[in-house]
């Protein structure tokens, strides 16, 4: 898919205070709009702290295992509203503003994510937390052909058309493979993979391994960076785990100058 379009695709998953802070929001909407005579980028949002903050207005508290939600029937309609909506539609507004003509869509939109439930909560009860089975990347694609960027939301729907909440982190990843994106950005809270809290700036699939062999690669960072190098052996040419704090940032994550980048 990337190959036969006529820029490189940069897909970028934004989360943590770059996602809740507006000034934020607006110089990286200002940086896609600047760069993109020079790429096609497809923004990929969560909103794991909204979502929390609206289930405990509602009476729910969340839950997760192993860092993954899991998403009740009830919550499966808050996350519907959050993201598919409020979320979204934020981020729309911003790349307005920075003169983006940016697209909302959802897993859910011309078929664009194949997803299924990870399985029961330990419960017992239906969970709507899911995995993406595969990707119809078309309607994407068409937003690309029409000069606009898609900023989606990483809700999808079964095979039954129940709502699914898919980890954006895997809804990024899912679509760079299916779009064999030129890179994959994560942009969160942190600086990128730690090594006597300096960062590491260049590692490949072996060395992902001896890190996590020696203890530097520890906890969640484990299955992010083992997902980042898998999706390089599916078409992504390189994926940068970073932090976002001025305009210009994107250019240095896309460059390999700022953050981790991981590349074969």
């Amino acid at each position: 898919m990337g190959q036969n379009t006529s820029k490189p695709i940069i897909v970028v998953k934004i989360g943590g205070r770059p996602a809740a802070s507006m000034e934020r929001l607006d110089s990286l909407m200002k940086d896609m709009a600047e760069l993109g005579a020079q790429y096609h980028f497809a923004l990929v949002h969560g909103g794991g702290a909204e979502v929390s903050e609206l289930t405990r207005h509602f009476g729910l508290e969340p839950q997760f295992i192993d860092g993954i939600r899991m998403t009740t029937q009830e919550e499966m309609r808050l996350v519907d509203m959050v993201l598919g909506g409020s979320m979204n539609t934020r981020l729309l507004r911003r790349a307005c503003l920075a003169g983006l003509e940016a697209v909302g869509l959802s897993g859910v939109d011309g078929g664009l994510f194949q997803c299924q439930s990870i399985g029961e909560s330990p419960d017992g009860r239906i969970n709507r937390t899911g995995r993406v089975v595969s990707v119809n990347p078309r309607v994407v694609a068409h937003q690309f052909a029409g000069g606009f960027t898609p900023i989606l939301s990483s809700i999808s729907v079964d095979d039954q058309g129940e709502g699914l909440n898919i980890n954006a982190d895997d809804a990024a990843l899912a679509l760079a493979e299916a779009l064999q994106a030129r890179s994959l950005i994560f942009i969160s809270d942190i600086p990128g993979v730690l090594k006597a809290d300096e960062v590491i700036h260049s590692l490949t699939p072996r060395g992902i391994e001896e890190e996590i062999k020696s203890g530097v690669i520890q906890g969640g960072m484990i299955p992010k960076v083992r997902a980042s190098a898998g999706a390089l052996s599916q078409g992504v040419e390189a994926v940068t785990i970073g932090d976002y704090h001025n305009q210009g940032d994107l250019d240095l994550l896309i460059r390999g100058s700022k953050g981790t980048k991981i590349t074969r």
